[in-house]
């Protein structure tokens, strides 16, 4: 295994430790379940830290400082939704970046894979429209 992935799988497990999910399961299985559907080592990579600059204390200087390249620690950013972040403006502030586009749609499959069956039907099928239209969007 590469050791850049390796380094990203760590900080993965390390920053979402104690994190679950809506279903209670550790959060970060979503990000893990990314990074097996990427194909190369940086998507690979994005996907397994997609979300720590907004789920966690990691910050971009922090990935920079450890060895992730410029183009990681990019997609990463572009990742990132921003407080108060339009969700709309949010997805076309990722199309403008590939890597962050491929990621996301691997992304918004696993959120539509993973709709809670126990949820209101209302409620579910708004987040599956969200990420449908969002797809969308990006591909």
């Amino acid at each position: 295994v590469n050791q850049l992935l390796e380094k990203a799988i760590s900080i993965a497990v390390d920053s979402h430790s104690g994190q679950v999910n809506d279903k209670a399961q550790p959060y970060v299985l979503h990000p893990l379940r990314m990074m097996f559907k990427a194909v190369t080592i940086e998507e690979k990579i994005i996907a397994v830290l997609h979300d720590v600059i907004e789920k966690t204390t990691i910050d971009l200087e922090y990935l920079r400082s450890v060895g992730f390249s410029d183009r990681i620690v990019l997609g990463i950013d572009a990742l990132s939704r921003r407080p108060q972040e339009n969700y709309d403006k949010y997805i076309d502030r990722v199309a403008e970046n590939k890597l962050a586009t491929k990621v996301k749609i691997i992304d918004l499959d696993d959120n539509i894979n993973s709709l809670d069956l126990d949820k209101s039907q209302e409620s579910k099928s708004n987040k599956f429209l969200k990420y449908q239209k969002a797809r969308n969007t990006l591909t």
